[in-house]
């Protein structure tokens, strides 16, 4: 895993995640702790995975980081939300600006991760993964995960 943390400003700060999330990663969420500010978003969008140990590291970083800050995600690949659903401690409190919903086409077999709002409500966001055209064959495609499972992470947001 990789951390690329820029500063946005005084008190912002943008920390982009590349690479897997493992038993390794940390020495880099202790970097990230000693230079984000207040205000801090991660960019998930080139988190290649996360394995039990990387999450279990995570959630321990989070907890305390998350502590006196304002904190979202954006472009949060469909695996983390997966993820989110089954262990909401990896987000706490934070918000989800966007993330991707995987898709599948059952005509053409085509897979797509098309990126979404998420900063709507629940029931806006469930109108807006119901389905999407495919970009090859223009085909409905449908979540690969339930929508009301997979946007259970909005529920109570």
């Amino acid at each position: 895993m990789k951390a690329h943390v820029q500063q946005l400003g005084e008190e912002e700060t943008k920390v982009t995640i590349s690479g897997t999330m493992g038993e390794d990663c940390q020495h880099i969420l202790a970097s990230i702790e000693k230079e984000a500010k207040e205000v801090c978003l991660f960019n998930l969008r080139d988190l290649n995975g996360l394995n039990s140990l990387g999450v279990k590291n995570w959630v321990r970083f989070f907890q305390d980081f998350s502590q006196n800050r304002s904190i979202s995600f954006e472009e949060c690949p469909s695996y983390f939300i997966s993820q989110v659903n089954m262990i909401p401690k990896i987000i706490g409190k934070a918000s989800v600006k966007s993330f991707f919903a995987e898709y599948y086409c059952q005509n053409c077999e085509c897979d797509e991760d098309i990126l979404m709002n998420g900063e709507v409500s629940y029931s806006e966001a469930l109108k807006n993964i119901s389905s999407s055209k495919c970009p090859n064959c223009e085909n409905i495609m449908d979540t690969v995960e339930e929508g009301e499972d997979f946007l259970s992470f909005m529920k109570d947001r």
